[in-house]
């Protein structure tokens, strides 16, 4: 019985697959169908649109899983000028996937391609300039592969917006072989906004680009390889483009740049700018920029690996905070462990420097391992599980003279889940009827929220509903009761946790005073911008926090758990100059925070995306103690000891 059902199940097989054969079939243009889109409405899934050289002036909608090829780039162009004023893109992928589009010129549309909810995508061998907005769109969950294109002197639109050689919106790409020359806008943009983004490029060359070469924004994985950005121009502040003066690469909030053997040179600005940021250099050079060779903020990590190059750059090798260790002296941090698992240590210097580097376990003076020798370095060991104390690094200079050095550590972190919140916390997590779950990372970072905060907050939460996508509004907050709404990304998410948390708690654990209290300073606020901080509105004029007493404290929480020491230096500094409302609100806030051991401290928060030892983002929320000053403000350590949550 057994061995008929196999020869049955051969023989089907083989009849679809040879049915699939005969279905299959190529279509010409102009000898079949006078136009491309005649073809395509024609064609069934798995035919071949075969064009022959000549000029098509129409705009194409792809919905079917077939392949587009052209006789040439050189000789076979498609014109969408006539879509322009209508906003259709000279080239729709649109809800499909195995779909290959290749040997055209694309010209003339608004937006040469754009690829919409569309997977398994190759675009290849194509000639894609002057069109307006964007050479080449891919965004919302699609993935596709850009091979061997020439993506040039795309435009701003009608309003003076963009002009980019490609963007990428919540979807993985790899571009492989491409020339992106001489855009209006960024050569490669791309952003994270319901899911992160993942980019792989490989030899590309891009040359000529205003703004930056490449532009990365909130929780990208980026990985480079042997790919060339030079003669980045500096460009004007315009619709979709933040003035930036010629970055090679610029880099913003929790992106994730892993490079080997990439070239930056010649660029208007620095060579590679990050905030917020991490970045792992391998035998990448950044030479002859205009600015900075590497330029970063106090929160971000870089990694300069073997035979990083940074010379001849006019404002100097390295711009950022980046500490000195004198010839013979050492530097330490400590982190804590919650989880089993590899721990990865990195010490660099752009500088010639020879460097010990040990990691000593919590309560031992033994290293657990230790290495040396010229920069870079890096160990691995092993974590049995969570422990009490904090691990420390110790880095030491044994060169001759003092050296900058960077130094990161990646620890295994606890993933919290759905139903260790509702365990441990006795919250609730739920859903609406007809949308997906909460997934595992969503719930760890929900977890590390609650975990993190005091328990007389976390207290009053008791229940954490998931509800459908919803572009008005991603969190809402009714009595006890926190509402999350749809995608997010991972940092994002943790903003929405902390700030919809922080409503419950205006709620439910203000008394009457503070109720009063808080009112006060709302009113206090008025119309001045600078009484207030967050996000803004559609009017310029308006934040946030300004709509009511409800709102500015949610958003005051959100802020200082977002980035404590960045947000109580701003309101001191805005206290400085005649404007101490903002600072009072934060005071009040911080009472609200105190040191659930009983010290005479109070939490200070910061919430990251880092990578974890085995390569993967994660988002953490990090906090720490802080003491607070004579007027009840929190002094920010120089370096505050984050426990990473």
């Amino acid at each position: 019985m057994r061995r008929s059902h196999t020869v049955l199940f051969v023989l089907i097989v083989l009849f679809v697959s040879l049915s699939s054969l005969v279905s299959a079939k190529t279509i010409s243009v102009p000898a079949d169908f006078s136009t491309i889109q005649a073809a395509l409405n024609a064609a069934v899934d798995g035919d071949t649109i075969a064009v022959a050289a000549g000029s098509y002036f129409e705009s194409l909608n792809i919905g079917k899983s077939v392949s587009i090829e052209g006789a040439g780039k050189d000789t076979t162009t498609i014109d969408g000028s006539a879509g322009r004023t209508r906003q259709i893109p000279t080239v729709l992928i649109k809800n499909t996937k195995n779909v290959t589009f290749k040997g055209f010129t694309v010209q003339g549309g608004r937006r040469g391609i754009q690829v919409e909810q569309a997977t398994s995508v190759v675009i290849e061998n194509n000639k894609i300039l002057r069109n307006a907005r964007q050479g080449v769109l891919v965004f919302t969950n699609s993935e596709a592969t850009l091979r061997n294109n020439e993506i040039t002197e795309n435009i701003p639109d009608s309003n003076g917006f963009a002009g980019r050689g490609v963007n990428i919106v919540d979807s993985q790409v790899t571009l492989v072989g491409n020339t992106i020359a001489n855009n209006s806008g960024y050569g490669v943009a791309i952003f994270s906004s319901t899911a992160p983004t993942k980019v792989q490029m490989e030899n590309n060359k891009l040359t000529g680009n205003a703004y930056a070469g490449v532009f990365a924004f909130e929780e990208v994985q980026l990985q480079m390889n042997g790919d060339t950005i030079e003669a980045s121009r500096a460009a004007n502040d315009t619709p979709g483009n933040p003035a930036l003066p010629g970055q090679g690469i610029a880099a913003q909030f929790f992106d994730y740049l892993v490079l080997n053997k990439v070239t930056l040179r010649n660029n208007a600005g620095d060579g590679i700018a990050l905030s917020q940021s991490t970045l792992d250099l391998n035998e990448t050079n950044l030479t002859a920029n205009a600015g900075c060779g590497l330029k970063f903020d106090q929160s971000s990590q870089v990694n300069l690996g073997a035979k990083t190059v940074l010379e001849t750059n006019a404002g100097g090798a390295v711009c950022g905070t980046l500490p000195s260790v004198a010839a013979g002296g050492k530097r330490s941090v400590t982190f804590n462990v919650s989880a089993a698992g590899d721990i990865k240590v990195f010490a660099s210097s752009p500088s010639s420097a020879t460097l010990a580097l040990r990691l000593f376990a919590p309560g031992q003076s033994a290293p657990a391992a230790e290495t040396s020798g010229p920069s870079p370095l890096s160990l691995t060991t092993s974590a049995n599980g969570p422990t009490s104390g904090r691990w420390r690094v110790e880095l030491e200079n044994t060169s001759q003279a003092a050296v900058p050095v960077t130094l990161s550590v990646r620890q295994p972190l606890f993933n919290g889940s759905c139903d260790q919140i509702l365990k441990d916390f006795s919250i609730a997590i739920v859903k609406e009827p007809g949308i997906r779950d909460f997934t595992a990372e969503e719930c760890s970072i929900i977890y590390s929220v609650f975990r993190s905060l005091p328990l007389s907050w976390r207290g009053k939460v008791a229940q954490v509903l998931r509800r459908a996508q919803d572009p008005e509004v991603a969190g809402r907050a009714q009595s006890a009761f926190v509402q999350i709404f749809g995608d997010q990304t991972r940092n994002f998410l943790a903003h929405v946790a902390f700030h919809e948390t922080a409503h419950v708690v205006h709620f439910k654990l203000f008394t009457p005073d503070q109720v009063s209290e808080w009112a006060q300073l709302h009113r206090a606020g008025g119309s001045d911008m600078e009484n207030y901080i967050g996000v803004g509105t559609e009017d310029p004029n308006f934040l946030y926090g300004q709509t009511n007493e409800f709102e500015d404290f949610a958003t005051v929480a959100e802020e200082y758990t977002a980035d404590a020491p960045a947000v109580i230096a701003l309101a001191k500094e805005r206290a400085a100059k005649g404007k101490p409302v903002l600072l009072e609100k934060f005071k009040f806030l911080v009472r609200l925070l105190k040191d659930e051991s009983g010290g005479p401290g109070v939490y200070i928060y910061r919430s990251v995306v880092r990578p974890m030892p085995d390569g993967s983002l994660r988002s953490v929320v990090q906090r720490a103690i802080a003491l607070l000053d004579n007027e009840g403000a929190p002094v920010i350590p120089a370096e505050p000891e984050w426990e990473d949550f």
